[in-house]
């Protein structure tokens, strides 16, 4: 007995011959072992010996390299004022609460 065009069975068996004739072709081994041969007999190019060469690298040119050591420099600084100005508000209080715990033991 056939099943019913409309049944599920026969749109899982349509679905499945669809699925089957929708693979990729059968890979050439020997294609691919060529294809690989060929590319481990070429030289790579000269990667970067250091970070500094790697940041050239990323950066392009010396001028965006200082750039960035200049914006980091000014960041570090004034994350350093920063903190010295927030321990000075936070100093008395960072005093009371030694004090108390001296005063306490």
């Amino acid at each position: 007995m056939k099943p019913s065009p409309d049944s599920n069975d026969a749109k899982w068996a349509q679905l499945a011959t669809r699925a089957r004739a929708d693979q990729p072709p059968p890979l050439d081994v020997s294609a691919a072992l060529r294809a690989a041969r060929t590319a481990a007999a070429t030289p790579a190019t000269a990667a970067p010996r250091s970070v500094l060469d790697d940041f050239a690298a990323l950066f392009a040119t010396p001028r965006r390299l200082a750039g960035c050591g200049g914006f980091a420099a000014v960041t570090l600084a004034l994350a350093t004022w920063y903190g010295l100005g927030v321990w000075t508000q936070l100093e008395p209080w960072a005093d009371l609460l030694w004090s108390a715990m001296e005063g306490s033991v």
